[in-house]
Protein backbone atom coordinates (compact mmCIF):
# COMPACT_ATOMS: atom_id res chain seq x y z
CA UNK A 1 0.00 0.00 0.00
CA UNK A 2 1.20 3.27 -1.00
CA UNK A 3 0.50 6.45 0.80
CA UNK A 4 0.16 9.85 -0.47
CA UNK A 5 -0.04 13.78 0.96
CA UNK A 6 -0.18 13.67 4.33
CA UNK A 7 -1.60 10.00 5.00
CA UNK A 8 1.61 9.40 7.51
CA UNK A 9 0.66 12.52 9.49
CA UNK A 10 -3.27 11.28 9.25
CA UNK A 11 -2.19 7.82 10.59
CA UNK A 12 0.12 9.22 13.39
CA UNK A 13 -2.45 10.98 14.84
CA UNK A 14 -4.77 7.76 14.75
CA UNK A 15 -2.68 6.27 16.69
CA UNK A 16 -2.16 8.41 19.44
CA UNK A 17 -5.56 8.68 19.08
CA UNK A 18 -6.34 5.20 19.84
CA UNK A 19 -2.97 4.42 21.80
CA UNK A 20 -5.42 3.45 25.11
CA UNK A 21 -8.00 1.85 23.01
CA UNK A 22 -4.76 -0.67 21.39
CA UNK A 23 -3.50 -1.07 25.14
CA UNK A 24 -7.04 -1.70 26.00
CA UNK A 25 -7.19 -4.51 23.40
CA UNK A 26 -3.55 -6.18 24.55
CA UNK A 27 -4.95 -6.48 28.00
CA UNK A 28 -8.70 -8.20 26.52
CA UNK A 29 -6.84 -10.16 24.22
CA UNK A 30 -4.01 -11.63 26.62
CA UNK A 31 -7.56 -12.58 29.05
CA UNK A 32 -8.78 -14.52 25.90
CA UNK A 33 -5.36 -16.49 25.33
CA UNK A 34 -5.25 -16.77 29.29
CA UNK A 35 -8.59 -18.73 28.95
CA UNK A 36 -7.59 -20.44 25.79
CA UNK A 37 -4.18 -22.00 27.87
CA UNK A 38 -6.61 -23.36 30.53
CA UNK A 39 -9.06 -24.80 28.54
CA UNK A 40 -5.98 -26.32 25.89
CA UNK A 41 -4.62 -27.73 29.03
CA UNK A 42 -7.38 -29.24 30.61
CA UNK A 43 -8.27 -31.31 27.49
CA UNK A 44 -7.31 -34.84 27.18
CA UNK A 45 -7.68 -36.53 23.76
CA UNK A 46 -7.84 -40.17 23.90
CA UNK A 47 -6.61 -42.43 21.09
CA UNK A 48 -9.47 -43.98 19.86
CA UNK A 49 -10.33 -47.63 20.47
CA UNK A 50 -11.43 -50.54 18.02
CA UNK A 51 -15.13 -50.24 18.76
CA UNK A 52 -14.89 -46.29 18.12
CA UNK A 53 -13.38 -46.65 14.45
CA UNK A 54 -15.10 -44.89 11.85
CA UNK A 55 -18.15 -46.91 10.26
CA UNK A 56 -17.91 -44.61 6.90
CA UNK A 57 -20.26 -41.83 8.22
CA UNK A 58 -20.09 -38.10 7.92
CA UNK A 59 -20.28 -37.74 11.40
CA UNK A 60 -17.68 -37.42 13.80
CA UNK A 61 -17.50 -39.78 16.75
CA UNK A 62 -16.83 -37.99 19.94
CA UNK A 63 -13.11 -38.46 20.28
CA UNK A 64 -12.89 -36.68 16.65
CA UNK A 65 -14.91 -34.31 17.78
CA UNK A 66 -12.73 -33.54 20.66
CA UNK A 67 -9.74 -33.54 18.60
CA UNK A 68 -11.54 -31.04 15.92
CA UNK A 69 -12.31 -28.90 18.50
CA UNK A 70 -8.78 -28.59 20.32
CA UNK A 71 -7.35 -27.96 16.70
CA UNK A 72 -9.80 -25.21 16.53
CA UNK A 73 -9.18 -24.20 19.58
CA UNK A 74 -5.16 -24.89 19.07
CA UNK A 75 -5.46 -22.14 15.43
CA UNK A 76 -7.49 -19.41 17.60
CA UNK A 77 -4.93 -19.27 19.73
CA UNK A 78 -2.11 -18.98 18.24
CA UNK A 79 -4.19 -16.20 15.97
CA UNK A 80 -4.64 -14.63 18.79
CA UNK A 81 -0.78 -14.49 20.38
CA UNK A 82 -0.09 -12.82 17.02
CA UNK A 83 -2.80 -10.53 16.85
CA UNK A 84 -1.35 -9.48 20.80
CA UNK A 85 2.19 -9.45 19.56
CA UNK A 86 1.71 -6.75 16.76
CA UNK A 87 -0.47 -4.71 18.99
CA UNK A 88 2.03 -4.37 21.74
CA UNK A 89 4.84 -3.71 18.82
CA UNK A 90 3.22 -0.83 17.51
CA UNK A 91 2.29 0.10 21.28
CA UNK A 92 5.57 0.25 21.92
CA UNK A 93 7.03 1.91 18.65
CA UNK A 94 4.80 4.92 19.21
CA UNK A 95 5.31 5.04 22.94
CA UNK A 96 8.77 5.00 21.77
CA UNK A 97 8.68 7.89 19.64
CA UNK A 98 6.20 9.75 22.54
CA UNK A 99 9.41 9.15 25.07
CA UNK A 100 12.11 11.21 22.70
CA UNK A 101 10.00 14.44 22.37
CA UNK A 102 11.70 17.31 24.13
CA UNK A 103 9.10 17.53 27.32
CA UNK A 104 7.24 20.27 26.55
CA UNK A 105 6.14 18.52 23.23
CA UNK A 106 5.95 15.04 24.98
CA UNK A 107 3.22 17.05 27.61
CA UNK A 108 1.29 18.35 25.02
CA UNK A 109 1.20 15.32 23.20
CA UNK A 110 -0.41 13.80 26.13
CA UNK A 111 -3.03 16.68 27.18
CA UNK A 112 -3.88 16.63 23.18
CA UNK A 113 -4.61 13.10 22.27
CA UNK A 114 -4.43 10.68 25.17
CA UNK A 115 -6.70 13.41 28.27
CA UNK A 116 -8.34 15.06 24.94
CA UNK A 117 -8.16 18.67 25.99
CA UNK A 118 -8.60 20.77 23.55
CA UNK A 119 -6.47 23.84 22.27
CA UNK A 120 -7.88 26.12 24.54
CA UNK A 121 -8.11 24.13 27.71
CA UNK A 122 -4.27 22.83 27.41
CA UNK A 123 -3.76 26.87 27.04
CA UNK A 124 -5.12 27.10 30.59
CA UNK A 125 -3.70 24.42 32.04
CA UNK A 126 0.05 25.18 30.83
CA UNK A 127 -0.42 29.01 31.59
CA UNK A 128 0.72 29.48 27.42
CA UNK A 129 -1.19 30.63 24.25
CA UNK A 130 -3.42 28.32 22.21
CA UNK A 131 -0.94 29.17 19.41
CA UNK A 132 1.82 27.71 21.04
CA UNK A 133 -0.42 24.58 22.18
CA UNK A 134 -1.22 24.18 18.71
CA UNK A 135 2.38 24.50 17.28
CA UNK A 136 4.00 22.12 19.79
CA UNK A 137 1.36 19.52 19.11
CA UNK A 138 1.74 19.82 15.11
CA UNK A 139 5.59 19.28 15.60
CA UNK A 140 5.03 16.53 17.95
CA UNK A 141 2.67 14.67 15.65
CA UNK A 142 5.23 15.36 12.65
CA UNK A 143 8.44 14.10 15.03
CA UNK A 144 6.45 11.21 15.61
CA UNK A 145 5.39 10.42 12.16
CA UNK A 146 9.05 10.73 11.51
CA UNK A 147 10.21 8.62 13.63
CA UNK A 148 7.73 5.98 12.71
CA UNK A 149 8.08 6.17 9.23
CA UNK A 150 10.96 8.01 8.43
CA UNK A 151 11.64 9.85 5.19
CA UNK A 152 8.60 8.92 3.92
CA UNK A 153 6.95 11.37 6.30
CA UNK A 154 9.46 14.06 5.76
CA UNK A 155 8.19 14.40 2.19
CA UNK A 156 4.52 14.71 3.19
CA UNK A 157 4.75 17.36 5.95
CA UNK A 158 5.02 20.23 3.88
CA UNK A 159 1.11 19.73 2.82
CA UNK A 160 0.03 19.61 5.89
CA UNK A 161 -2.37 22.81 6.50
Amino acid sequence: MEYHYNDYIKLTREYLRNLVYYAEAVKNLTGEIEDIEKELGGVSIKSPGLGDAGGGTPELNTVEQAVDDRVRLADRYQRLVFERARLQQQIDKVQSAVGKLPDEEREAVRLFYFDRLGYRCMARARHDSERTCRRRVYSATNSIAFMLFGERSERNIAFIS
